[in-house]
């Protein structure tokens, strides 16, 4: 995204546009990119996209990213991917997460620093994988693991104390939760109550999808996502 006015002209004066753009194929969780992190996609779409602009990467203000699911060690995703794709590391850069809108929350916070006269160039996008998914220890298995090193100052036999007591069921692993938090409810509890709601029917719904598809096909045989993916 950029601007066509210098930061010194007026907000009114301003027209963010969104100069271009690139994307990684689509692929099911657990094939292509089961051996990635979404840090390498995220990297790889912004270098993807500073090659096809020839943009100079000195000239980009800020880096935004959008997603969900987080690694710990790239919890700020927007800014290892830029550092990773030749961004110069004077560029800030932050990770904003909303649920399924938050590469689209990215992209519209860019454009609310290009019209606050903030920056005039900024790269935006987002990144989501199934693939790879953080599965967390037990909580008392997480407890011991934190605990674990005040216990090796003091020698093995508080290491072999601390972890006296565990369960087999402890040894099991957390799986990740699905639904959401306050309510409970997984997303397709709430799209049939949104169905119903606004008289959605299922007929409706697959010849959505059918359409959907047959103009991706059509889209992919008459060249049109050349240069994008």
């Amino acid at each position: 995204m950029g601007t066509q006015s210098s930061r010194a002209l007026s907000t009114a004066a301003k027209r963010v546009v969104v100069v271009d753009g690139v994307r990684l194929p689509f692929a099911k969780s657990g094939t292509v990119y089961k051996d990635v992190i979404a840090y390498d996609m995220m990297r790889d779409a912004f270098k993807g996209l500073i090659s096809k602009t020839a943009i100079d990467p000195k000239s980009i203000d800020y880096v935004l990213a959008g997603t969900v699911i987080q690694e710990v060690g790239t919890s700020n995703i927007a800014r290892e991917a830029a550092l990773g794709a030749g961004i110069p590391k004077h560029v800030p850069a932050h990770t904003v997460t909303q649920a399924c809108i938050s590469s689209s929350q990215a992209i519209c916070t860019g454009a609310e620093k290009i019209l606050a006269g903030h920056a005039d160039i900024v790269l935006a996008g987002g990144v989501e994988t199934f693939s790879d998914v953080p599965i967390r220890y037990s909580k008392p298995i997480r407890e011991r693991l934190i605990n674990a090193p005040k216990a090796m100052k003091k020698g093995p036999l508080a290491v072999l104390k601390l972890f006296q007591g565990l369960k087999p069921a402890d040894f099991a692993p957390v799986a990740p939760a699905i639904q959401n938090f306050h309510t409970r409810e997984i997303m397709g509890s709430s799209s049939d109550r949104l169905a119903t709601r606004f008289g959605v029917t299922r007929q409706e719904m697959d010849q959505y999808t059918i359409d959907a598809h047959q103009k991706a096909y059509r889209a992919h045989v008459e060249g049109k996502y050349k240069g994008e993916i």
